[in-house]
């Protein structure tokens, strides 16, 4: 596989670029994320079920919508992007699975996350498995400047 089929492949799957990643002002939101994968709603209904019914109980309808927001902008939550309808297909098969699965997806999503992955995985420290699979993942997107 040649780093030209990553980079040709990033907008169809659903992964976003741009100067700006959801993590100058969020966390992976890990939390949130595993609430509405257990509703195994998408998209519009998702967005009733976050704002209308406080799925994610943020004491403002703000609060609500910006939750939301993040979480769109790091994992799509929409079956038509590709990368949250793998997530959540492997999330309902393994979901002790997630930690790993949201940091997949938000390297996907982010680009200031995956901007950064390198200064992480350079550290001098013994690797952790969730560096080691990254590293096992992505190893063309650490060669391609």
């Amino acid at each position: 596989m040649d780093a030209n089929f990553i980079i040709n492949a990033q907008d169809s799957a659903g992964f976003r670029e741009g100067a700006k990643g959801t993590h100058t002002s969020r966390t992976i939101m890990l939390a949130e994320l595993e609430r509405v994968l257990r509703t195994g709603a998408s998209d519009k209904a998702l967005e009733a079920i976050v704002l209308h019914e406080n799925l994610l109980e943020k004491n403002t309808t703000s609060g609500r919508a910006l939750s939301l927001q993040r979480l769109r902008e790091l994992y799509g939550l929409d079956n038509s992007v590709p990368m949250f309808r793998t997530l959540s297909h492997l999330w309902v098969r393994d979901q002790k699975s997630l930690p790993l699965l949201a940091i997949l997806g938000a390297l996907a999503r982010d680009p200031l996350l995956r901007a950064t992955a390198r200064s992480i995985i350079d550290l001098p420290h013994p690797r952790t498995w969730c560096e080691m699979l990254f590293v096992a993942l992505f190893p063309l997107w650490l060669e391609v400047d």
